[in-house]
């Protein structure tokens, strides 16, 4: 099986992304997410990640946390200007 690392990817040119992480998360460490966001920023990209306290792997995709993480990115593809 082949590790899938997404900072490994990261170019110039890189999307504006939104992590959102659970900070209980043993499955994939919240640093990953981190590490994935600066990388990101060392290439001129904006990239922000939400920490949710008390929350493990893949907690966003239950309410309240999937409207909230929808929003998150919403809004920064807004300040992008790729969003009305």
């Amino acid at each position: 099986m082949v590790a899938l690392i997404p900072f490994d990817h990261v170019r110039a040119g890189h999307p504006p992304t939104v992590i959102s992480h659970g900070e209980a998360d043993t499955t994939v460490p919240i640093r990953t997410s981190r590490e994935h966001a600066a990388k990101a920023r060392e290439h001129g990209a904006q990239c922000r990640v939400i920490a949710f306290t008390d929350e493990v792997h893949r907690f966003c995709r239950r309410e309240p946390f999937e409207h909230s993480t929808i929003e998150q990115g919403k809004a920064l593809l807004r300040e992008q200007r790729l969003f009305k």
